[in-house]
């Protein structure tokens, strides 16, 4: 199945669960970047409270400027963030095994000039980490036609794909307009990720967090969860 998704910063586990099921992934890098989206930011945990990492972008001048177009403020973040990851969960049971993998990646970013490349980064060493494959085109470089659901279609059919699939928070845009996937014969299905459970340090569960989270507090039990955090549906 095909996949196409914008480049998120450190994602959940959602986003991991739709790479695992996906035979080709698309990063969607040329659509417009919402401000303080998980494009720039993701949630990580404090004991029980959550605190959001944010990657800044330079915003003189750049109005509606697309996600691939997007320059990052102040590099010196990653050290910053990679602190406060050190910080939160330096207590955690697999933190010694997995720490200088963070650290590694997190410094390496301070080379590049635009989020989606970050991001990308970041979403590649992590797979390559929980021994996820991921084969991967970015739309930017795809000459796909229309806007929203008219692109993806578009980029289904320059891959030669004709099945799609989606998670439930983007099929709320999509919604009022399945029948053109119908139309040109493209089947589409909806990942549902399940209730996740796993061993946090937080005397409530907290949900929706970066995989961050998982793997210092998981280990290699990480990449179960993520096979066992979702089902398929086919809507279409």
């Amino acid at each position: 199945m095909l996949v196409i998704s914008q480049p998120t910063y450190l994602p959940w586990i959602g986003y991991f669960s739709l790479i695992n099921e996906a035979k080709k992934f698309v990063f969607l890098d040329d659509v417009q970047l919402n401000s303080r989206s998980w494009q720039q930011r993701n949630r990580i945990l404090n004991h029980n409270k959550i605190t959001y990492l944010t990657v800044p972008i330079k915003k003189k001048g750049q109005r509606e400027q697309l996600i691939n177009q997007s320059l990052i403020d102040d590099k010196t973040i990653f050290k910053k963030h990679l602190k406060i990851i050190n910080h939160f969960y330096s207590k955690s049971k697999f933190f010694k095994e997995y720490f200088n993998h963070f650290e590694e990646m997190l410094i390496e970013c301070e080379k590049f000039k635009y989020l989606s490349d970050v991001n990308i980064f970041l979403i590649q060493k992590i797979c390559k980490l929980l021994k996820i494959s991921l084969n991967y085109n970015l739309s930017s470089k795809i000459k796909s036609t229309g806007k929203k659901t008219d692109k993806l279609i578009s980029i289904c059919k320059l891959l030669h794909q004709n099945r799609y699939l989606t998670n439930e928070g983007a099929m709320v845009y999509l919604d009022s307009e399945l029948n053109k996937f119908k139309d040109n014969k493209i089947e589409l299905y909806k990942l549902f990720v399940n209730d996740i459970r796993y061993n946090q340090r937080s005397e409530f569960f907290k949900e929706k967090l970066s995989i961050v989270d998982v793997i210092f507090n998981e280990g290699p039990n990480a990449i179960n969860i993520i096979k066992n955090s979702y089902n398929i549906q086919k809507t279409i």
